[in-house]
């Protein structure tokens, strides 16, 4: 139905040029069983996902390997910094960088005149395998009604934090 005019404009879609035709289904069990399922349900966890991705991401420019392919998963250490008490003990790897990646993006950079071939990888990581450390102290700050309009920040601090804290200030 490429002449078909819309109900609104009364014109075709070749009049429109800058139109974006979207079209939503509105029958049930499309393919066979199958039901779609309803979006409002599916939004935030996608979403969520999406944002995941971003939160562990590491840049990397590596020696040159036609081996390595988008998708591909890679293993990272990275050393826990920290000072040691003794020559003699190893640097342990960092419990919540380390460990396996997923290669998002890569680009091969090959200088024919340096005779060097580097990879510019963008890795994801969606999970740690020690998890993170759980707060026990309560901290938060609750409200409290002061006699005065402004607030002194040091009193503030100083109701709040132990006085063990503040000893040495």
């Amino acid at each position: 139905m490429p002449f078909a005019n819309f109900e609104d404009t009364e014109k075709d879609l070749s009049q429109q040029y800058n139109a974006k035709l979207m079209v939503d289904s509105n029958t049930a069990k499309i393919h066979n069983n199958y039901e779609i399922v309803n979006p409002a349900l599916t939004v935030q966890n996608r979403l969520s996902q999406r944002l995941q991705m971003r939160n562990v991401n590491l840049s990397l420019q590596v020696y040159g390997n036609t081996l390595l392919h988008a998708g591909d998963i890679i293993t990272f250490d990275m050393p826990l910094l920290r000072p040691l008490s003794d020559d003699k003990a190893r640097s342990q790897p960092n419990p919540y960088w380390s460990g396996r990646y997923l290669i998002m993006a890569i680009k091969h950079n090959i200088s024919v005149v340096d005779e060097r071939h580097e990879m510019s990888l963008k890795c994801m990581k969606d999970a740690v395998r020690t998890p993170y450390e759980v707060e026990t102290d309560n901290i938060s700050v609750t409200e409290r009604e002061y006699d005065q309009s402004v607030l002194n920040i040091y009193e503030a601090d100083s109701d709040y934090l132990k006085d063990d804290l503040l000893e040495g200030l």
